[in-house]
């Protein structure tokens, strides 16, 4: 294959949007998630992840190369302090020089409590 044919292959792969049908937006609760009181899989979990969502985005900058833009949103109904710890948040990083630049521009997150609504 030419090298013109195996970039194309790499552009189109790249461009490619994947949809899952993803029933939640970032900080948009509804009543009955509020009101749940116990996981339907598990009645004695002190938390559930109700949803996950990712996209991964790519452009290309003159002076920085190939960035990327990753975004994820995650759901979690917390029942009972054993569930706490799901609300701890862990982003990986993997710059063994320094030197790569990543960086969280921006982090957001939100605590719900039923007798607020």
């Amino acid at each position: 294959m030419t090298s013109r044919v195996i970039i194309a292959i790499i552009i189109l792969c790249l461009s490619c949007k994947l949809n899952a049908q993803v029933n939640f937006k970032f900080g948009k609760v509804s009543p009955e998630e509020l009101k749940k009181e116990k996981s339907l899989i598990d009645e004695d979990a002190g938390a559930e992840v109700l949803g996950e969502f990712g996209s991964l985005f790519f452009k290309f900058d003159r002076e920085r190369g190939l960035i990327y833009n990753f975004e994820f949103i995650k759901r979690i109904k917390i029942y009972n302090s054993k569930g706490y710890d799901y609300a701890d948040v862990n982003i990986p990083f993997y710059d063994p020089s320094g030197t790569s630049g990543e960086d969280i521009p921006i982090l957001k997150a939100f605590t719900y409590r039923e007798h607020l609504f």
